[in-house]
């Protein structure tokens, strides 16, 4: 966790989620909700010791495709990915 000015931090997270692993309900719908596997990378960077400043990249696949051909077109178009910046003041 940063606390002071100039502390960063930065992960990664691969996640696999099977269709019915989990109820759609309580899903991250940012990564793309169930059937999906992909990478979430995040980092963030304290401005001043009040001031934090994060992202995050959220980049997806199905799983299970109801193509029983492989279509490189259609599986391209099935990626998801997301990116998120936020801005974060501690009083």
């Amino acid at each position: 966790e940063n606390k002071k000015k100039g502390d960063w931090s930065a992960g990664y997270t691969y996640l696999y989620e099977e269709y019915a692993s989990v109820i759609a309900g309580l899903t991250d719908n940012i990564f793309g909700g169930p059937n999906r596997k992909g990478h979430i990378l995040a980092g963030a960077y304290n401005i001043d010791d009040f001031l934090t400043i994060g992202a995050e990249l959220y980049i997806s696949d199905p799983i299970h495709t109801n193509d029983n051909d492989f279509n490189f077109s259609s599986h391209h178009l099935d990626q998801t990915t997301t990116f998120l910046l936020d801005l974060t003041w501690k009083f």
